[in-house]
């Protein structure tokens, strides 16, 4: 990890505890928490902050189990009823949240959602979820299988006619694959604005998830839906604060999907 950016987590870290000391409580709404690799590295991590250590991830979940959260499954009915409560999603499709995560999950009973960027399946890449390990996730009814596009691309940039493949190709593929419906889907790069959006329920989808870190209110639109990453270097206090919001006011940093051109 670079000096740099070590030095940009100590200043988020010093903003999130000022911050905090204007929550008088913890927000209510529907946290949902992004993780991506679990031991594993990812391509492209110029910081080494999506391969989170087996080891810690542990502690996350002993700490969320400690904490009696209400973890939650990533269903349109629970968007819709649950006032408040937890979700954990893990983006690009990893082998490991197959191997590693899931019995770790699974250990707590804790429902999860695994958002698959599918020609890396079809390409067999190292690292990546195999089709046997994706049919067998599907079958645990604790686990959600989602799209991450068919590749990791930056939606906003593509033409119509490339999006809708983008995404009613990565659809078509893991329906045809798991035999059930992929209505969720988590905009690769946080790649979204009205116009992808807007295709993304033409094509059927009624879930999708961004990167704009905030809690979602109850009445919030299910296909903009925020999130927190959780990066490899959050330890079990960085966590809990962002559950509780107090690492919120980074969604100053970027624009709201709502209101990108």
């Amino acid at each position: 990890m670079s000096l740099t950016f070590k030095i940009k987590y100590q200043i988020y870290k010093l903003i999130s505890e000022l911050y905090g000391f204007n929550l008088s409580k913890q927000k209510k709404g529907l946290r949902i928490l992004m993780y991506h690799s679990v031991g594993s590295p990812v391509e492209g991590d110029t910081y080494n902050i999506y391969n989170i250590e087996p080891e810690l991830f542990k502690l996350h979940l002993e700490m969320m189990n400690k904490l009696n959260l209400n973890i939650i499954a990533l269903t349109k009915k629970n968007l819709s009823l649950a006032e408040s409560g937890v979700v954990l999603t893990f983006d690009d499709g990893f082998a490991n949240n197959f191997e590693t995560a899931m019995p770790l999950l699974n250990s707590y009973n804790i429902p999860f959602a695994v958002f698959v960027t599918t020609n890396n399946v079809k390409k067999k890449e190292k690292f990546f979820l195999s089709k046997k390990q994706i049919i067998e996730l599907s079958c645990n009814e604790n686990i959600k299988i989602g799209s991450h596009a068919m590749n990791h691309v930056y939606l906003e940039s593509l033409d119509k006619s490339s999006l809708y493949n983008e995404l009613s190709g990565s659809k078509k593929y893991l329906e045809d694959l798991i035999g059930k419906e992929i209505d969720a889907l988590s905009y690769p790069n946080g790649s979204v604005n009205v116009r992808v959006r807007d295709i993304c329920e033409e094509i059927g989808y009624k879930i999708g998830l961004t990167s704009w870190p905030n809690i979602n209110s109850h009445n919030q639109d299910p296909l903009l839906l925020s999130r927190n990453a959780i990066w490899s270097i959050d330890t079990t206090k960085i966590l809990k604060q962002k559950i509780e919001g107090k690492w919120d006011w980074m969604r100053y940093r970027y624009t709201d999907p709502r209101f990108k051109d």
